[in-house]
């Protein structure tokens, strides 16, 4: 089963995505573009063993997919990728069924900026962090007809 994301910020630069363990940068699995490149790139935050800054680290697997990008002159960048819910790649997360409220949902983060070149997950850039639910809730008298196959969720 695959998951596709689609992410739109106002900026001209890059855009990043994270799926984070507890919510922090470090450890975080990323997918991120940059206009400069049209490349959408796999990575990871590999935290330091020092204490010192964490760093981001190309994935030696590229599995997620660019489907289409948008950047038009209003600044505006639009990204949509997808990717398997389990790559069986130990740098990447496994998104799971989140569907039972006794699996915590997933936390994301992402971060934009209008620099040339893809940065960071500084402060200093544009960012948001939250958690989502990739998987619709179970129910017991769920008899409506919806396609529970695809969902929009918006973040901000």
């Amino acid at each position: 089963m695959m998951i596709r994301v689609a992410l739109a910020v106002r900026a001209s630069g890059w855009v990043a995505f994270a799926l984070s363990e507890i919510g922090a940068v470090e450890g975080s699995d990323v997918i991120y573009y940059s206009t400069s490149s049209g490349r959408l790139i796999d990575a990871h935050i590999q935290a330091s063993d020092t204490g010192g800054n964490s760093t981001l680290e190309t994935d030696q697997c590229q599995d997620w997919t660019l489907i289409r990008s948008f950047h038009g002159n209003n600044d505006f960048l639009i990204v949509e990728a997808e990717r398997l819910l389990d790559t069986n790649d130990p740098q990447d997360r496994i998104i799971v069924d989140d569907s039972d409220r006794i699996i915590p949902p997933h936390n994301i983060i992402i971060t934009w900026s209008n620099n040339e070149e893809f940065v960071s997950f500084d402060e200093d850039e544009v960012y948001a962090q939250s958690t989502i639910r990739f998987f619709s809730p179970k129910s017991s008298n769920h008899n409506t007809a919806v396609d529970e196959e695809q969902f929009v969720y918006d973040i901000m």
